[in-house]
């Protein structure tokens, strides 16, 4: 059996801020992997040099279900097989 649901692409935030430790920084959306591979890159492009005070980092982008706040370009689906998680077990098409 296997169930349909409307995935993008999701990269959670975390913020290092020094003295206080880490927290959630909130999350950012994308359409596709490839715009979301990009963002991640994007994110870690003229680093280097001393550590700021406070900074934020992206972690690696996943698949998760749209929320309602991200709004629809095109409509892609995902189909995930039942009894697992396995990233090979997807399969990826846009329902128009």
């Amino acid at each position: 059996m296997s169930e349909m649901i409307d995935a993008v692409w999701r990269m959670d935030w975390t913020e290092y801020e020094r003295g206080w430790g880490q927290r959630p920084d909130g999350s950012t959306y994308y359409e596709t992997e490839a715009e979301a591979n990009a963002a991640y890159a994007r994110a870690f492009e003229g680093r280097g040099g001393a550590t700021p005070e406070c900074y934020s980092n992206p972690g690696k982008p996943y698949l998760s279900v749209r929320p309602n706040s991200f709004p629809r370009k095109e409509k892609p689906r995902i189909r995930i097989k039942s009894g697992s998680s396995r990233a090979e077990t997807l399969s990826v098409g846009v329902v128009k």
